[in-house]
């Protein structure tokens, strides 16, 4: 009853406005306020508009997280996400089940959690497509991929840092939270964990990379959307996606955003074995599917591309940010580092 004295009443104050756009001939062919609905409706800003009594408020940051029969590690995976980070922005775990075995438990979690758990069920989408999925779904300003063997620290003030980065840098579209990569010629990427810069404004420990890997991997949404996501061409339903991250990190600077990257510690491990480490796992994932995955990545990104985007990263972080290590981290085939900071 209370919805419609509510629905009429605003009836009531488009009509009126219809009669004063009609008669100062500002809407000519235009009858009622029932024409200029669809307008209306594409012009609503729900941001303006109150909320149901004891609903969750719209996150600023949504939880992605890729979930395949681990259901040791669930506590901790919402505890660290919507139990811990509730306090410091609004936020949301969004969650591909991807096998039915643990969806009563999911269920359950959304109920219990005023829906800031939103379960969607599929059936072994795997990571390229549950990310892809789940970030359409998701309505966080920015969105954190995680995978279902590690939960995100107990303390989540980490989060703070790093939406103080995304608004610091309009252009910056991916902050890895694993490992990161500064170009060509250096080590391993997963040797990588060196806060080798900070944000002289932000204060915060952080620097540009040629390549971060997930997860975890945080992005702005828009821009994840905007660059078309994880890459599905890369592989099939069910198979691993290596290589989809590293990709995606050349896409996202050939679009003309940025890639950063922060330390993380404190992620939470369940000691169990991955699924793409498992023996039956081993030859499809870190074999052909890591060979398929490279053979695009270097295919569609040219070494000399990828050498100028190196020497890029190179100057921004010098250009922007204040050094903080004391060993030089570019070799000499890299160009060494500028006169007057650490060699």
């Amino acid at each position: 009853e209370e919805a419609q004295k509510l629905r009429a009443s605003a009836h009531m104050r488009v009509e009126l406005a219809m009669k004063v756009l009609h008669r100062d001939g500002r809407v000519p062919g235009l009858k009622t306020a029932t024409d200029v609905s669809p307008c209306l409706a594409g012009s609503l800003n729900p941001q303006v508009m109150g909320s149901t009594p004891g609903a969750q408020p719209r996150p600023l940051v949504s939880f992605l997280l890729q979930y395949f029969r681990r259901p040791g590690n669930i506590a901790r995976l919402v505890d660290s996400t919507v139990g811990a980070c509730k306090e410091v922005f609004p936020v949301e775990l969004v969650v591909n089940v991807d096998d039915p075995q643990d969806a009563a438990t999911w269920a359950q979690l959304s109920y219990n959690t005023s829906g800031a758990v939103v379960p969607v069920f599929s059936a072994n989408l795997h990571e390229a497509r549950a990310y892809n999925r789940l970030a359409h779904l998701a309505r966080g300003k920015y969105i954190v991929l995680m995978q279902d063997d590690e939960a995100m620290p107990a303390n989540c003030s980490w989060l703070r840092s790093m939406v103080t980065q995304f608004e610091h840098w309009p252009a910056l579209g991916v902050v890895g939270l694993k490992t990161f990569q500064l170009n060509l010629l250096g080590n391993n990427p997963h040797d990588n964990r060196d806060e080798l810069f900070m944000d002289p404004l932000t204060k915060v420990k952080f620097l540009f990379a040629m390549y971060t890997e997930y997860a975890p991997f945080a992005a702005r949404r828009s821009s994840f959307l905007s660059v078309g996501g994880v890459d599905e061409t890369q592989s099939e339903p069910g198979a691993c996606g290596i290589w989809s991250d590293f990709e995606l990190s050349m896409r996202m600077w050939a679009a003309g955003y940025q890639v950063g990257w922060m330390r993380l510690d404190g992620r939470q491990h369940d000691g169990q074995e991955g699924s793409t480490h498992r023996p039956e796992a081993v030859g499809p994932c870190w074999g052909r599917q890591m060979a398929i995955g490279k053979s695009v990545y270097e295919d569609r990104y040219s070494e000399d591309w990828r050498l100028a985007l190196a020497q890029h990263v190179k100057d921004l972080n010098y250009a922007t940010l204040t050094p903080l290590y004391t060993k030089c981290p570019w070799g000499a085939a890299s160009g060494g580092c500028p006169p007057g900071t650490p060699q």
